[in-house]
């Protein structure tokens, strides 16, 4: 056996047990990226409230049983929703289901996956805030307000401010009212007439979450490209065409929330109109090679709506969504 022929004998069985699933690896690896997306939309709508083992648990279910039969039903040539499974059956409605990038397989999946864990984990202490009404004027326990100071005592009046950020105020009750609701027993406050609000938690870091948002859309462009699956043979050409309508559905996200967001609630939100790029990426993920560049706009403008709407839905809901991924990624 010469030098040169040794790299040869030493690589040949690793060749011959791949050598025949040189199809299969790409598309193992493909799919690992996208369950991974699907498991990661989760972490950001239960953070703050879940031990790391019970995100593993739901991490493990996940991509183990939930991702894998439906990215069957819908990619799969034997799927009973595939458009691929033309020459074995009658199509879905006609047409099956056209999910280009994993818009349904993959970012429905993960948002109705939050939506489950936030319902069933609760929010965060402070997030909804009972207002109890009394002779006119409404009450709020301080315990139930995370952002007050240490000592605050322990019954608020919550007072109306347009000119304060979230439009109220929170003041000590006076000693008569102090006095009444303090000596009020459980059943006499459960008996007081009142309604749950959501309270505003202030965000962290508005140039961090922008960044966190850009690098998610530049990222886009690898999820919705690569879906091509090759790049020659006439790819490149619908590659670029999903590039162009990823760009203008994220914009037109990005400007309806934005928009919502000022002329409805009154506010500038940097928070809003990222998220609000994000929706018009989920948006466009479906059916980004298929339609023209106006279209893309008008689908990235329909996914602001629906993002900034769902926001007030998962408040009315109770349901405390820390990044607000639930409406990004499920309410589309």
């Amino acid at each position: 056996m010469t030098a040169a022929s040794t790299p040869v004998s030493a690589a040949a069985p690793f060749a011959s047990s791949f050598g025949g699933s040189k199809k299969r690896l790409p598309g193992w690896f493909f799919q690992w990226a996208f369950t991974a997306t699907a498991s990661t939309i989760v972490s950001g709508t239960v953070a703050e409230r879940i031990v790391f083992k019970l995100y593993i648990i739901i991490t493990a279910v996940l991509t183990t049983f939930i991702y894998p039969v439906v990215v069957h039903w819908g990619w799969s040539g034997d799927g009973w929703a595939s458009a691929f499974a033309g020459d074995k059956r009658e199509l879905l409605m006609g047409v099956g289901v056209v999910d280009f990038a994993g818009s349904g397989i993959v970012h429905l999946v993960g948002g109705v996956a939050a939506f489950v864990s936030a319902y069933m984990i609760g929010p965060r202490h402070g997030r909804y805030v009972k207002h109890y009404k009394m002779d006119g004027k409404k009450f709020a326990k301080s315990e139930d307000q995370p952002l007050l100071q240490d000592g605050a005592p322990i019954w608020m009046e919550i007072k109306v401010n347009e000119s304060s950020a979230t439009g109220e105020d929170w003041v000590g009750a006076s000693k008569e009212d102090m006095a009444k609701l303090v000596g009020m027993s459980e059943e006499q406050l459960a008996a007081l007439d009142y309604d749950t609000q959501a309270n505003l938690f202030p965000c962290q870091s508005s140039t961090f979450q922008t960044f966190g948002c850009l690098i998610l859309w530049f990222g886009w462009y690898g999820f919705n490209c690569a879906s091509t699956l090759g790049i020659s043979g006439g790819y490149s050409g619908i590659a670029a065409k999903v590039a162009v309508t990823t760009t203008l559905a994220a914009a037109g996200g990005a400007l309806m929330s934005g928009a919502l967001s000022y002329f409805v609630d009154g506010v500038q939100d940097l928070s809003a109109m990222s998220n609000g790029i994000l929706a018009g990426l989920v948006s466009i993920t479906a059916p980004c090679p298929a339609v023209e560049p106006w279209a893309a706009i008008v689908i990235g403008l329909i996914g602001g709506v629906i993002y900034y709407y769902g926001v007030k839905l998962l408040e009315k809901l109770l349901i405390d969504d820390v990044v607000l991924a639930i409406p990004v990624h499920c309410f589309w």
